[in-house]
Parts: C-alpha cells; structure tokens; sequence
C-alpha cells in the first residue's frame, strides 16, 4: 500500500502518521469510553448506596439528621416522629433551634470540629420535642457526601431520656431517705466540705460567714416504736423533717442522719450565735405542739448538739456536733449543746470505759451489794436490792456512770444477766439456810426489750432453785407506760410464773396515780425526792401520804426509798407505808454484811426470835430482824416509848461514787435497837 502511496506520488511516510493517528484517536475514544462507562458504574454505586442509606435511615429507631455546614437539616430520618415532628417540619430548620440553650455552645464547638476534618465526634444535648419537653440524647458526627458532591454532616442521636432519669433516681436513692425525703448521711457528709470550703473564702472587704452543724436527736422515740408499732414511729420522723425543714432556711441542708436523729448543715451564717439560735428554735418546733400519730397524742422533746466549723476537715465538724448531742441526751435531754474540746476527751474515755466494762463483764469482775429493805413496823429485813458495782483500778466507779456506758454501748443486757443469775443464786442460799428472803434487781427499757429477756429470768430462776415469787423486777415509769408489743407480753408471762414487777423512783416520770389502776404491778418504791421533803414540805408529805394510800387501796405493796432521817421514818410510819429502804436502816452491802446484819446466829439459829409480826413486805415471805430492831420493835407494839427503832448512819448523806440513796456497805448494820 505504502508502494502504491509512493507510485501515484505520495510521501512514502504520511500513511504511517495517518495509521499512528486514527490508533490514537480510537485510543482516546476506548479511555473515554471506558471513564463513562466507570463513573457510570459509580454514579450507580453512589445512588445504590444512597438508596441503602436513606433506607436504613428509615428502619432504625435512633434520629438520623444530614446537615450542611451551617446546620441546616437537611434530611431527617422517620424516627423523629417519636419526637412529635415530621421529616418535612424539620428540613430546612436550624439545629440551634432544637438544642437545650445550655448545651448549644457544646454543640456548636463539636460541629466545627467535626466539620474541619477532625474526625467523628461524640456529645450528649438534650433536644425539644414537639411538645416542648426535653429529651436527652446521645448524638455522633461525622463528614457526609452524597451524590451532590456537597460536604455535610451526618448527625446520629440516640434517646437516653430513660437511663439518665433512671441515673437520677439512683442518685436520688443514693443521697435521699426514702422515709422523709430529706437528704441522708452521705449527702451531708459529701456537702460538708463544700460548704466549709465556701464559708472560709470571704469576699474582699467583708467578714467570712460562720458554717456549723446541728445534730437533732429525738427524745423518748424508743418508747413511740414499743408503744404504737415501727409504722407509726414511722409517720412521726416523717412530720418531725417536715417541721425541721420548715425553720430551716432553703439554702442550708436538712438531712436524716439515722434511726431518730437528723442534722442540719448551716453553710452562711452571720454569726456562731445565730447558728445557736436556730438550734433553740429546731428544739422548739420539736417540743412545741404533740405529734399526731395512730389517733394518739406524743410530745417528745430533742437533745441537740451545736459545732461551728473552724477551718478543719469537714468530717471532724459533724463528729463534733454529734458529740455535743450526745452530751445533751445524757444530760438529760430537751436542751441545747455547744460543743467544747474537753467533750471529746470524755468521749474517748467513755470508749476506753466502754472496753473495760467489757473485759469486765466478761471476766466476772463486777461485783454484788445488797441494799437490805425492812419492814418498818417491826424492823425486819424481808428483802434486798442487788446493786452492781464496779472497781476499775483499785477506784470504784460510779454505778450511774458505768451503767449508762453499759446502756449506751449495749453492755447492759449480758450485765443485768449476770447480775439476775448472782442475785438469785445468792437469795436461793439465803433461803435454803433458814431465812425465806426476796431479792429484787433492776432492768432497763433496753434489757426487757432484748430478745428472750423472759427465757432468761426463767432460766436464772430454775438454775438456781429460787422460786419466782421471791425474784421482783424494777423497772421505770416509762417501761411499763409504754410498753407493749413482745415486751409486755413477756412482762405478762413472768407474772404468771409469779414473778413480781415494781415501779421504781415512783413519781418522777410518767406513771400518775390515775395509771396504778392499769398497771399489771405488785410494788411501787416512792422516789427519795419525796421521803426527803417529808416534815419540811406539806405537799411532798400530802402526795406520799395519797400515794401510799392509793397503794392499800389497790392492793399494791409500797416501799419509800431513801430513808434517811429518824422523823422520815416515823412520818412513814405514820401513814401507813409498809416497807422502807435507805442509809438510815443500812447501806448497801456485801452478801456477808447482811447476815451479820440478820444477826450472829446465821445462817442456822437465831433467826426464829420475834416472828410473831406479820409480813407485808416482800413475797419473801416472813423477815429477819435488822439488828435487834425487832426487839425495839416488840417495844413499840407494846405501848413502850422506845425512841425511834433507826439512828442516823455516821458516815456522809452523799457518797461521790454511789447514786443517790445508795452507799457502800459499812462496818456495822445502821440498824439500832
């Protein structure tokens, strides 16, 4: 062809440019068909895939938005029908629109920065719904394109309204009680230090505030659960936080701090004496009107602790106020505290207290006295009180003192067990040698409330062969007041074994006269406040007289305690009161100080002399003389002027060591003929 080219006289090298040319050309046509063909191929891809996405975007339950870099919607997914809106309301509006105004600024930071090549991003809002409430949600972003090449944001929320309000709530339980709905333990101690932390930092030119806490215990609420059941102790807490809450100030906190106490966080006070004066007045919205619970009324009063903050650890200014409660409650109650230094020092020693009576009450180093009770008219010792008492380094400690720790850390119960298993051993041998006396020991709310208190009276009287109706149980106003519920059923099953109940300190607590008619007793013991206003105060001696009275009347033995002057005793006599006890006839002592003081022929003879009185004492039954009382006595029944049977003790009225009307034993009986 090239030849034939040349021949007709063409260049024999344009056939090949021609050649190279169209090679080129159908080159150039295949590459551009083959880059039609592939972004066609793409194009079907992308609006494939497209397809898949806008699909899915329908099926999922979370919001899928498409946004511009504006944050524009500009697709919204289905699923914000649960929202209450519709994908058209929502194209062509703002997200701004639809964030918490305090979570836009968070919002609009991770946009941007997803929006300039940062990667995805995650952030939690809370959005408006149709409706106008608010949802929180979980939301991620990420760069979009679509088939309009434009770059957008692909926005992905998730709703989670339900586990932050399930959060909250556990939160809530966390730092709440659920019985008053105050704050708890956690809460103040986790705000404490906050609080001290604020008040401390004082504004330039002016005074720092006074942080303090309160501590509130209420008074007698033992006996409220004993009396009318846990629930309705339950609806007093609940109406006493509601009238805390109502004197407290909204910005200080006001917390149930456990069981019946509750404490009060004052974090901006003006002054320490303003923090006192809201103590006075939380005491005030306790004891100022009774509390309606299960149709009854109760008055209760509170014992409160006061503690300022001085700058130190948030925990030593709550254990501080707690401290200061504690010394109102054993103070008696119904008053207010200021917390002082020494107060914890005397904390630490009730600890150390606390720990030895243990070892001691373990070890079975607590000792017995015997307080002997006679019958006044004859002079004849028809009973004693067990005393415990305690010598703690060669110095004997106050029986009020370590009783109350032993009450406070729970001790009592295994002490007045010991104590019952002693007295009755020791009475069993008085009576298995020839003189049927009674002894009587006293018990606590806490001890008769213990579990199997009833089963261990019984088991301390068939262990030692003493018969239950010479064992009597003191107990307090207040327990057989309010008791009820396995308590006084258990008070009950005693007395039908025999056993016998007096009301100790008559008088001075709950019990009136108008109650003795209800109360399942045998023996009320009259206070030694009474017997010692007698012949100098004319009402004391009108209400001892009307009580002993009443006491014949309803067949119910009265003892007078307290007994310590020759014109008590013959005052008593006087008006007809039965039995007697105090320094004047003997102080409390040792088992062997009671049989000398029966006399020298213990424990076999000598104790059949003058049994011809009969004995309305103790169920003991008939007595020994104290002393030769019982002669004296014989002299009086005879019409001679004998002089008073009992003489004055010589040693001190009062001894620092003992409770009132108590004392150690002394060398002789003060029994005198």
């Amino acid at each position: 062809m090239a030849i034939g080219w040349a021949l007709g006289g063409g260049s024999f090298t344009e056939p090949a440019v021609v050649v190279c040319a169209g090679v080129a050309a159908l080159a150039l046509v295949a590459r551009i068909t083959d880059l039609l063909r592939r972004e066609t191929a793409a194009a079907a891809i992308s609006q494939e895939s497209e397809h898949r996405f806008r699909e899915l975007a329908e099926r999922t339950s979370d919001v899928v938005l498409i946004c511009d870099r504006d944050g524009i919607i500009r697709y919204a997914s289905p699923a914000v029908g649960a929202y209450g809106y519709t994908p058209a309301e929502l194209e062509g509006m703002g997200l701004s629109e639809l964030v918490h105004p305090e979570d836009k600024a968070a919002s609009a930071r991770i946009l941007r920065v997803v929006g300039s090549g940062r990667g995805p991003g995650k952030f939690p809002c809370r959005v408006r719904s149709a409706d106008g409430t608010w949802r929180h949600v979980e939301s991620t972003v990420s760069r979009y394109r679509d088939t309009s090449e434009l770059d957008q944001l692909l926005i992905t929320a998730r709703d989670v309204s339900d586990q932050v309000a399930l959060r909250r709530q556990l939160t809530y339980l966390t730092f709440h009680d659920g019985l008053t709905g105050l704050p708890n333990r956690a809460y103040v101690e986790d705000r404490a230090k906050d609080a001290i932390d604020r008040a401390s930092a004082a504004e330039p030119g002016r005074p720092p505030a006074q942080a303090g806490a309160v501590f509130i215990d209420l008074d007698g609420f033992t006996g409220v659960n004993d009396s009318v059941g846990h629930g309705a102790g339950d609806l007093l807490l609940a109406q006493a936080a509601r009238r805390l809450r109502a004197v407290v100030p909204s910005q200080d906190t006001v917390a149930r701090w456990g069981g019946d106490e509750f404490a009060v966080l004052i974090e901006s006070a003006a002054s320490a004496p303003e923090i006192v004066d809201m103590a006075e007045r939380l005491a005030g919205a306790i004891a100022s009107e009774p509390f309606l619970v299960a149709d009854r009324e109760i008055s209760l009063t509170a014992s409160i602790g006061v503690a300022f903050a001085d700058g130190g650890a948030a925990g030593h200014l709550l254990r501080n106020a707690d401290v200061a409660m504690s010394r109102a409650k054993t103070s008696g109650g119904g008053r207010v505290e200021v917390f002082a230094a020494h107060m914890h020092a005397d904390v630490m020693r009730r600890l150390e207290m606390a720990s030895d009576l243990r070892a001691a009450v373990t070890a079975g180093r607590l000792a017995l006295e015997y307080q002997p009770v006679v019958e006044l008219a004859t002079s004849r010792v028809i009973g004693v009180e067990a005393l415990a008492r305690w010598s703690r380094d060669g110095h004997a400690v106050p029986p009020a003192e370590f009783l109350r720790v032993a009450e406070d850390s729970g001790l009592i119960v295994s002490l007045g067990e010991r104590v019952l298993r002693e007295a009755c051993a020791q009475a069993a041998a008085w009576r298995s040698s020839g003189w049927p006396i009674g002894v009587s020991v006293n018990f606590s709310l806490r001890q008769v409330t213990a579990a199997g208190f009833a089963a261990s009276v019984l088991t301390a009287l068939s262990g030692s062969g003493l018969p239950p109706g010479a064992l009597t149980l003191e107990l307090a106003e207040r327990v057989l007041i309010e008791g009820a519920g396995p308590m006084a059923d258990g008070l009950a099953e005693l007395r039908r074994h025999g056993v016998r109940l007096a009301i100790d300190d008559f008088g001075t607590g709950y019990a009136s006269l108008a109650y003795l008619r209800q109360l399942a007793v045998d023996i009320i013991k009259i206070d030694p406040s009474f017997v010692a206003g007698l012949g100098g105060d004319a009402t004391l001696a009108m209400l001892t007289r009307t009580i002993i009275q009443v006491g014949h009347d309803l067949g119910i033995e009265v003892v007078a305690e307290g007994i310590e002057r020759p014109e008590h005793l013959e005052l008593l006599r006087e008006m007809g009161c039965g039995l007697g006890q105090g320094y004047l006839i003997a102080r409390p002592m040792a088992a062997s100080g009671i049989e000398a003081l029966v006399g020298s022929g213990w424990p076999g003879g000598g104790l059949g002399a003058d049994r011809g009185g009969e004995s309305h004492g103790d169920a003991a039954g008939q007595g020994a003389p104290a002393g030769q009382g019982a002669a004296a006595a014989g002299a009086v029944e005879a019409g001679q002027d004998s002089g008073p049977e009992f003489v004055p003790d010589p040693g001190p009225a009062t001894d620092p060591v003992l409770d009132p009307g108590e004392a150690p034993a002394s060398p002789t009986p003060a029994a005198a003929p």
